[in-house]
């Protein structure tokens, strides 16, 4: 049986007082209300009291105490319940509570031959403890771990980060650049100019720049080209021309005309 723990204590406590007062002797209890004013309020509290005056003092003593105990189960205990268990009395003949739920009652086209039938769910007993009871578990401090202590180490020129990596993080080496450049020449380099750059790197080695044919030395050779710088020089692309007439000029003539004689018949 359940029974709300403000109304058991209100109960309780209205039925204690009812019985004081009604195993109180007359004497004593018609002095007490005599010291209590009582009388000179309502005459019929005057003594010689009855019973009919003691159950009114009952009933009226009883529900006071009755309410200012349900008031203080409520603050102490609020909406928990008491649960009283009764002893179960067994008959002869007669199966308990539990057994006869044990046993449903099936209809004849509904037992299985083979399979007994399925109890049927209890709360009381299949579905734990009552949500009513059941209270917050107590949540205790975290107590922190203590610090692991680690010995010196035998070099103690050992950066902080080999203990902790997490206290002093290692000095990373910065980015090398993809390309050069000239920190001597103050001029920022252009876009452009590091497309080329870039363009230039990856691109085919340059051809060799061809050779100037070499002429043949022989004689016919020689005379070509004292002809041609004997035609630069008479335009003046040369140095200075001399005089015509000149001995110089006549000499020059006269070695072409037997180097041409001289080819003529080689």
């Amino acid at each position: 049986m359940s029974l709300p723990a403000a109304t058991a204590a209100a109960v309780l406590g209205g039925g204690a007082v009812a019985l004081i007062l009604l195993l109180l002797p007359t004497a004593l209890l018609e002095r007490q209300v005599a010291a209590s004013g009582l009388p000179a309020i309502l005459a019929a509290a005057a003594p010689p009291l009855g019973m009919t005056a003691r159950l009114a003092l009952m009933l009226l003593l009883g529900g006071i105490a009755a309410g200012l105990m349900w008031g203080l189960g409520r603050i102490a205990f609020g909406k928990l319940p008491l649960v009283l268990t009764l002893p179960a009395v067994r008959r002869p003949g007669r199966a308990a509570p539990r057994e006869i739920a044990a046993i449903p009652v099936l209809r004849r086209g509904d037992a299985h031959p083979d399979a007994p039938a399925r109890a049927p769910v209890l709360a009381m007993r299949d579905l734990g403890t009552p949500f009513l009871e059941v209270t917050a578990a107590s949540t205790a401090a975290a107590v922190p771990a203590e610090p692991v202590e680690q010995a010196l180490p035998e070099d103690l020129d050992l950066p902080l980060a080999a203990f902790d990596p997490d206290a002093i993080p290692v000095p990373v080496e910065p980015p090398r650049p993809l390309f050069h450049v000239d920190a001597a020449s103050e001029e920022r380099a252009d876009a452009v100019l590091l497309t080329r750059q870039i363009r230039a790197g990856f691109a085919a080695p340059p051809e060799p720049e061809p050779q100037p044919p070499v002429e043949e030395s022989s004689t016919r050779a020689l005379l070509v080209r004292l002809e041609r710088g004997l035609a630069r020089r008479e335009r003046g692309e040369g140095a200075p021309q001399l005089a015509r007439g000149s001995s110089g000029d006549e000499s020059l003539q006269a070695t072409l005309a037997s180097l041409r004689r001289w080819a003529t018949s080689a």
